[in-house]
């Protein structure tokens, strides 16, 4: 038992001691080139995901600058801004739209964080047919109108690897060079990385008018660069312009025909609070939810129960808040920080339940994680239904040995997303996690390119009483890999091996040419040799170890 527990903390201590940043030339953590490797050799499709932030620049400062009418420099980025530049949000006046209490459930909360830990009503799905729910995050694109000139919806430019952000913005036709051509190096594809969300959603379109899908599950980053595009702390009641157009352009017009009205359980992204500082208006994506038919965000973190009584099975769908992980020190990892005084200049989002300064934001962070994590633990011990599925945005590796001891518990399934791609992964304790942050609001990580390409798509989740299957649909309508989920035996100590996905109906690129021009195999990899080691053992352990070693921390 004491060794157990010693390599749970030396885990965690290499979690919170790796924050992935070798320099202050941090890009945002949704902003940075991959270093890809492979773990342990248990399976194909086993990926691990890191971001390597250190060769990246600080994207979003670089790209906002125009719009911030201010030259801002990696200089002014690192060492202070120029006096021209502000970081304030702007200002938004409030929209015709009402915000009112729907049948069934809540009135409007006065602050966004009032109803956290929530139960939301209960959904219920007749029938007997197949039931499909759609996974989708990192969505959505930004508007011309609110960041540039001219209007409609622009999917936001990434680096690749050996291509940086003024390479990418040629790609896009963004520097006003018409003569420059494309840097072969970004891999661009035109028709697909200048129009990904909207190519992502004519997919799911398409597949549901052949499969149907009873609602969403969204990971976050919701809208680009910053979230509403307005400051936060506007009362609950009132839904601002900025809002109204970013949900109507971005949200609505997009998901249309056979995804209308279809639920979205939702929760926030590190770019929904503003990205490198946390005082854009979050608070009106939880507003929303008592302004649209669809959008379901009450609360930071709450639960969803939904039953399939003519299939005799029920879910627990617990929605989570983990940007805590980009919650860091006021000098700390600027533009990759929430919490960095540069950026938050005068913040305060009090009036909403949110941190009341930039001194207090980090710490706020990480009450909010503890807060929900203590509650998702008697959620789950008591949750009786046959499956039980997490969603959040980071990507599968946060807080580690905290979801292997869910596992334990009995988590089925983990979603998260905040890596530009799809990823099928098993983490400690054979708990089987997704990313799903191919949804298009944002370049992928890599080249769209090929048949069998994971870059932009979602997943659909099949749901039984007997199984959940999984299948990665990419930008093309390709399913390129099938994986499904048998029921969770209660056994503490899963089998060393995993499962291993079904063989997709595209062939799937193993490996990828280096800029050397070797053969590597492709998957992404923690930075920390020491986590790498720990993730190799497989550790499984049990609730009641877990709750004895809680005051010290080994749970977390």
């Amino acid at each position: 038992m004491v060794r157990l527990w010693l390599v749970l903390a030396s885990a965690r201590a290499t979690l919170l001691a790796d924050d992935e940043c070798a320099s202050d030339s941090c890009a945002l953590h949704a902003l940075q080139t991959r270093t890809l490797r492979k773990l342990e050799p248990v399976s194909d499709d086993v990926l691990f995901g890191h971001e390597a932030d250190v060769d990246a620049a600080p994207v979003v400062s670089e790209w906002l600058a125009p719009a911030l009418g201010a030259s801002e420099s990696l200089d002014d980025t690192l060492l202070g801004a120029s006096p021209e530049v502000s970081y304030l949000p702007p200002s938004s006046p409030t929209s015709d739209l009402r915000v009112l209490k729907k049948e069934n459930s809540l009135s409007p909360p006065s602050k966004a964080t009032q109803y956290n830990g929530v139960a939301w009503p209960e959904m219920v799905f007749p029938g007997t047919g197949e039931m499909h729910v759609f996974t989708i995050g990192d969505w959505g694109g930004l508007l011309w109108e609110q960041y540039g000139d001219g209007t409609g919806l622009h999917v936001f430019p990434f680096i690749r690897p050996s291509c940086n952000i003024n390479d990418m913005k040629q790609c896009f036709n963004e520097t006003g060079d018409s003569t420059a051509p494309c840097n072969e190096a970004c891999g661009y594809v035109a028709g697909v990385d200048n129009n990904a969300q909207v190519v992502v959603a004519e997919q799911m379109k398409k597949r549901a008018a052949k499969t149907g899908v009873q609602y969403f599950l969204n990971v976050g980053d919701n809208f680009y660069p910053q979230g509403m595009n307005t400051g936060c702390g506007s009362a609950m009641s009132q839904i601002k312009e900025a809002t109204k157009v970013q949900f109507t352009k971005a949200f609505d017009w997009v998901y249309s025909g056979p995804l209308s009205g279809k639920v979205w359980l939702s929760v926030l992204g590190n770019h929904d609070y503003g990205a490198r500082q946390f005082d854009y208006a979050w608070d009106q994506q939880v507003a929303f939810t008592w302004a649209s038919d669809r959008w379901v965000m009450p609360a930071l973190y709450f639960s969803q129960h939904v039953r399939y009584p003519d299939l005799g099975f029920d879910v627990d769908i617990f929605m989570l808040d983990s940007n805590v992980m980009d919650a860091h020190g006021l000098d700390e990892r600027p533009g990759s920080n929430l919490c960095h005084r540069k950026y938050n200049v005068q913040a305060d989002c009090s009036a909403t339940g949110g941190p009341a300064s930039v001194e207090q934001c980090a710490q706020w962070f990480s009450d909010l994680w503890n807060r929900q994590a203590s509650w998702m633990e008697e959620k789950l011990n008591t949750s009786t239904a046959d499956w039980q599925i997490a969603v959040t945005h980071f990507p599968c590796g946060h807080k580690l040995p905290w979801y292997s001891m869910l596992r334990s518990m009995g988590l089925d399934l983990l979603v998260t997303g905040h890596i530009h791609e799809q990823q099928l992964q098993f983490l400690p304790g054979q708990l089987t996690c997704l990313v799903t942050g191919g949804g298009g609001g944002i370049t992928s990580e890599r080249s769209p390119q090929g048949d069998d390409s994971r870059e932009y798509g979602f997943f659909d989740l099949t749901l039984s009483k007997s199984a959940i299957k999984l299948d990665l649909v990419n930008h093309l309508g390709n399913v390129v890999l099938s994986h499904s989920i048998p029921p969770f035996s209660g056994h503490v100590g899963a089998p060393e091996v995993p499962p291993v996905a079904e063989k997709p109906q595209v062939p799937i690129e193993k490996t990828e040419k280096s800029q050397s021009g070797q053969s590597s195999t492709v998957g992404a990899a923690c930075s920390s040799s020491a986590l790498r080691d720990f993730v190799g053992q497989h550790v499984s352990i049990s609730k009641e170890d877990c709750h004895k070693n809680t005051q010290k921390r080994a749970c977390l």
